[in-house]
């Protein structure tokens, strides 16, 4: 057999690849210098896209989502990794069929080991949580994409032969493993990056300068309608079936209750915890918190949760935030869930950066700080957090330095891409009125349509109503205010009134309809509304209801109101 035929066999994870399931955060500690340099490119152009099929991925040059990667930096995580068998190396690389895989993978037999140390500092993630083929840039260039990249690990790492009857520290596997040479041939010790590097400054990256190689990928799949939550607690990454991911790597478990359970297990979940496995102590926590699987137990998820933060658990010390911070199950202490959000956040918890960010400008249980508010926001939105990067850009509104309008744009643009529809008005209606911004009428109507139709958004119907309003377009304007009103939006009530009640640029005159949406404003508190309700009365000869309307204006505040309101009997 040749050297491209063995190549080409089918290896444990290729052989039934179509039934096999997906490995949804692999490895990429056997790819070349090209194959890195490859997926940084595309992360500059876009989301990033890869094909992946049977123990193959490739990055397609040109193929893209719409929507940009931000950098969030963590507190270093050293882990090792022993790979003990061909099927144990191949399930856990994004190319099965690379040197390492297939050259190295049989080597793996009696107690012989494949050791590999990885030091973490950072994730490179994006907003975009969901992508179909629609979605894609990139015409042919497209074609077998099956994935978007949502993120990378970042850092340093190094790997060396070993026998798994002695399992290394990461510090030996990197002082042991030789130079920075690729996977080549017979030559499985060698390193990426460096360890002592992992603790310098940033580069201009985001990570530091030596520890900036792309560990490990973080995939959805196309179409999956995946990855629709903002960050999912205590979920384990995916693994072929058959295994389940242990100990940073997806093996065959030795006992179901010491492994991550799902999310939707809480009896799995309830028992590995009791066997002391902690994430699963944070998932059981959760459901606690949510009481959506489970009877709701504040009190029973402290007792999880606090424990698995002083364990080191990031959405331990995120979900103990929000009891502490709230008062549930533990009491209220808002000095204590800004040190656990802190925590948390350092840890690489986007959710906490945004309890944090919130607790430090508005002073609540630390000192304020806006300056710090803005940083750890923005450490959030890095992280891949919509929400995040919505609340960014509006501390960066307010804090109002020269380019924090240019940056809040951008930053709402980050959160727009994830779909958060009111992030998407708010840069339609910049974009219409070219408010820190140069004006794009057709690009801001289409974000404002966008945010409008995006589901309970009533602003983003009022703006889009306004926009079309103020250039004489009633007929689009009115459905957008009508949609507004709908959905509760009195405001966009009142716009409605005033189209009605006028009749004109290709809008009939409706008094009827009229009265009734400013009826809906002035009992929502809108003064002006219950004038214009007064109105339409006395105009319709009506002087009972007329008088009750513009004395309810009158009580708001009014004066028109009042005036009009003293010429009743």
């Amino acid at each position: 057999m040749t050297t491209e035929e063995s190549a080409q066999t089918p290896g444990p994870r290729d052989a039934h690849c179509e039934q096999a399931g997906e490995l949804d955060q692999p490895l990429v500690i056997d790819w070349s210098d090209t194959q890195h340099a490859s997926l940084a490119a595309a992360m500059t152009k876009g989301v990033a896209v890869v094909s992946s099929r049977c123990g193959e991925m490739r990055v397609l040059d040109g193929c893209s989502v719409p929507g940009a990667y931000g950098f969030m930096g963590t507190t270093r995580k050293d882990e090792i990794l022993q790979f003990s068998s061909d099927l144990d190396l191949r399930a856990n690389l994004a190319s099965s069929r690379e040197d390492l895989a297939r050259v190295i993978g049989p080597q793996l037999t009696a107690g012989r080991t494949l050791d590999v140390a990885m030091a973490l500092v950072g994730k490179r993630r994006t907003t975009v949580r969901a992508a179909a083929a629609a979605d894609l840039k990139g015409g042919e260039a497209c074609e077998g994409a099956t994935h978007f990249v949502r993120g990378t690990f970042v850092g340093a790492f190094a790997m060396r032969r070993g026998v798994s009857s002695a399992v290394p520290t990461p510090t030996e596997v990197f002082t042991n493993a030789g130079g920075d040479v690729g996977p080549t041939g017979n030559a499985v010790e060698w390193t990426r990056g460096k360890l002592d590097g992992c603790t310098a400054g940033e580069g201009k990256s985001g990570a530091p300068t030596q520890c900036d190689i792309t560990v490990r990928l973080e995939l959805v799949q196309l179409g999956s309608g995946e990855g629709g939550e903002e960050q999912k607690i205590g979920d384990a990454p995916s693994c072929p079936r058959g295994l389940t991911f242990v100990d940073g790597k997806c093996a065959v478990p030795s006992s179901p209750a010491i492994v991550q359970c799902a999310d939707n297990d809480p009896k799995g979940c309830q028992a590995a915890c009791l066997a002391r496995h902690v994430g699963s102590c944070v998932s059981f926590g959760n459901m606690l918190m949510n009481g959506k699987v489970v009877t709701q137990d504040y009190r029973r998820a402290a007792e999880l949760l606090g424990p698995a933060c002083q364990s080191g658990s990031a959405d331990g010390c995120t979900l103990m935030g929000m009891l502490a911070r709230f008062g549930k199950g533990t009491p209220q202490d808002a000095a204590l869930s800004a040190q656990l959000w802190r925590r948390a956040c350092d840890a690489g918890s986007p959710v906490a950066c945004v309890g944090l960010g919130e607790q430090l400008a508005g002073g609540d249980g630390v000192a304020r700080d806006d300056e710090e508010a803005v940083a750890v926001l923005d450490r959030g939105c890095a992280g891949g957090l919509a929400m995040a990067c919505t609340k960014l850009a509006e501390a960066l509104e307010v804090r109002a330095r020269p380019g924090d309008q240019e940056r809040a744009i951008e930053t709402f643009g980050r959160a727009c891409d994830a779909a958060q529809y009111d992030a998407c008005g708010a840069v339609g209606i910049r974009l219409v009125i070219g408010k820190g911004v140069a004006t794009d009428r057709a690009r801001g109507l289409e974000l404002l349509r966008k945010s409008c139709q995006g589901g309970d958004l009533k602003l983003g119907c009022f703006n889009l109503g306004l926009s079309h309003e103020k250039a004489g377009e009633w007929a689009p304007g009115l459905a957008a205010f009508e949609r507004a009103c709908t959905l509760g939006f009195t405001d966009g009530c009142f716009r409605s009134g005033v189209i009605l009640s006028q009749g004109g640029h290709g809008v009939a005159k409706d008094d009827a309809v009229a009265t009734e949406r400013f009826t809906r404003s002035c009992d929502a508190g809108e003064g002006a509304a219950c004038f214009l309700v007064g109105d339409i009365y006395e105009a319709t000869q009506r002087p009972d209801e007329a008088k009750r309307a513009y004395e309810k204006a009158c009580e708001l505040g009014n004066q028109a109101g009042c005036r009009n309101a003293r010429r009743f009997p």
